[in-house]
């Protein structure tokens, strides 16, 4: 019988970064539902954010969002080969295991987000502890991890030692069979908050009136909003004046962003309103008629499938994790890094608004990606390795 279960999350949300891995925090919550979860976060510091003062916090137990956790301040020495590094972190997730096991208990199963470290260090403590261990990969492009012979070699190692490896869309379940073509892998898409992101009566607007374009992300060059911003030129120089552009998030990339809407005269049709809390995404995505996600590459996009639940379609591209997430009466595919493909994208939309359904398009998410879908499909896996491991 499964119980507990332990998330080790290589990116785990935090007061110093409250976004990074919070679709790791939305599977603990929903997990917690049929479980009882415990998220073990080693949070790494380097020498030079020590020095400017950023002083890790004390290890211990501690309560986010409902779910319990233990956390570990690491402050890594500069200049370690990666190996050693991760040999450091287990040695002190070991250490950490004294304290879990006595004042928790014994996890069922350990469920690792991200193969390196939080994947590495999961598989050693399943080992050590005679515990299956189920891996979940979010990293796109997967090649990421394989910068180097030593975190290629620890990479297959975590993939073979896993009982089960799962990849939140078959675009990155390809990318890691590449790496180990002989092993099987789940396909399962992140939880999306169903419960909390959903439409509201009133936040549609009628064919005629100005169309509201809504974006948001983390602002990298990767993510293609050079193409958007290109895009809602070529459709003002050809007489499609009635548009609003809101982009939503923060990055490196947003002053490169901010001066091209200068450059090109795009200043009454497109804003940037910066890192939005959750409550201020929602409200935005409500409040928009067409979500559009520009991006060159993703893994799965939670912002699709977060304005999905709130019954607004989606213009996309093809760039991996949007084709598994969209679908024909959810929204629309289009070649990525064109400008001119998302404008037509655009215009077709202005066309075809009224052919969308809120209600079936957040239904359409929820019986994919909602919180009971996702539980379900994650505890039968949970089953399904704990069985094998008892015939093994």
């Amino acid at each position: 019988m499964i119980r507990r279960v332990m998330l080790i999350p290589s990116w785990y949300p935090g007061s110093a970064d409250p976004v990074n891995g919070i679709f790791v925090e939305d599977q603990a919550e929903v997990l917690a539902e049929r479980f009882e979860v415990l998220v073990f976060v080693q949070r790494i510091y380097g020498w030079r954010q020590v020095a400017q003062g950023r002083l890790p916090s004390r290890a211990g137990f501690a309560m986010r969002r409902g779910i319990r956790l233990y956390e570990q301040s690491i402050v890594l020495p500069p200049r370690l080969p990666y190996r050693a590094v991760a040999a450091y972190l287990l040695r002190r997730a070991r250490a950490a295991m004294q304290t879990i096991l006595h004042e928790w208990g014994s996890p069922d199963i350990i469920h690792p987000h991200v193969v390196l470290p939080g994947g590495w260090v999961g598989t050693r403590l399943g080992r050590l502890l005679n515990v299956p261990v189920v891996l979940t990969e979010h990293t796109g492009p997967f090649s990421a991890h394989l910068t180097s012979s030593s975190r290629r070699a620890l990479v297959r190692e975590t993939l073979r030692a896993s009982n089960r490896v799962i990849a939140v869309s078959p675009s990155l379940s390809d990318q890691i069979n590449a790496v180990d073509p002989l092993l099987k892998i789940e396909v399962l898409g992140n939880v999306i908050p169903t419960r909390f992101f959903f439409p509201v009566e009133g936040d549609t607007s009628e064919k005629g009136t100005p169309l509201r374009l809504f974006s948001a992300s983390l602002l990298t060059k990767g993510k293609g909003y050079e193409y958007l911003l290109r895009a809602a030129r070529m459709l003002l120089d050809a007489g499609f004046h009635r548009f609003q552009l809101v982009i939503g998030g923060d990055g490196p990339d947003r002053p490169r962003l901010d001066a091209m809407i200068t450059e090109l005269n795009l200043r009454e049709n497109c804003s940037m309103v910066g890192m939005l809390t959750r409550d201020e995404l929602r409200d935005r995505m409500r409040r928009s008629d067409l979500f559009v996600f520009p991006s060159l590459a993703e893994t799965f996009g939670m912002v699709i499938g977060e304005a999905m639940a709130c019954g607004k379609p989606v213009l996309a591209t093809h760039c991996g994790g949007a084709d598994f997430q969209v679908t024909p009466k959810t929204g629309l595919l289009v070649k990525p890094g064109s400008a001119e493909a998302l404008a037509e994208g655009v215009r077709h939309f202005a066309e075809k608004r009224s052919e969308y359904s809120a209600a079936g398009i957040h239904a359409a998410v929820a019986e994919r990606f909602g919180e009971t879908a996702f539980l379900d499909a994650v505890t039968c896996i949970y089953h399904d390795v704990a069985v094998r491991k008892v015939c093994a």
